[in-house]
This record gives structure tokens, sequence and C-alpha cells, in this order.
């Protein structure tokens, strides 16, 4: 049983600039409520435990944001604010190369699953 589990989970290690990006944007997470919570609590000193769908969600999510047609949204949640930025601004770079991780990681674990 826990060769099955620990298919199904991806264990990621996300800190500095990455782990504030994906703060931005984990409130976006419409169909996987249960892991916003468990990402703002996240320190980034260990890895983060996603299963498969959270992942997927996490790497679809931070895709839109990335193809936003505005530019990249930043958003700060207190107070709440949100403003475009042009893609050539730094948040964005770490964003995309969060985004690039997180979607090798997910595909690697789909790889390995088939």
């Amino acid at each position: 049983m826990t060769e099955i589990k620990n298919k199904k989970q991806c264990k990621i290690l996300i800190c500095g600039d990455e782990l504030v990006e994906l703060k931005r944007h984990a409130y976006q997470l419409p169909e996987c409520r249960s892991v916003e919570p468990k990402i703002q609590r996240y320190k980034g000193n260990k890895p983060f435990v996603f299963s498969l769908d959270e992942l997927s969600w996490i790497v679809a999510v931070l895709e839109a944001v990335l193809n936003d047609p505005h530019g990249y949204p930043v958003i700060e949640l207190n107070p709440w604010n949100m403003e475009y930025v042009p893609k050539t601004d730094e948040r964005y770079c770490t964003c995309k190369r969060l985004y690039q991780r997180l979607e090798a990681e997910y595909n690697k674990k789909l790889d390995e699953n088939s």
C-alpha cells in the first residue's frame, strides 16, 4: 500500500522567491481547496508533499497565470490588491521557473505511473 501511495505523491522543495509566487497564486485552486491552506502554512524548510491531483491543479493555475494576456498578475491578499506587470518582471521569471519545475515533476510522475 505504501508503494502505491508513494507513486501518487510528489515531494518537492519550494523555497525563497518561488514559494512567494506559489503562495501568491495558491488561492486560485477552486477544485483543490484543501491544498491552499497547506501551501499558505508551508515554510519551505522541507519538501512539500503533493498528490498528483493537487500538483496537476497547481501546474494548470500557474500555466494560466503565466499566459494571462494582460501581463503577469501580482496579487497581494492583505490588503487585497492586484496589478499587472510586464512579463520581463523578475516575479514572472520566478513563477515561470517554478512552473517548469513542477510541470517536469508532474510529467515524470505520470510516466512512472503508466
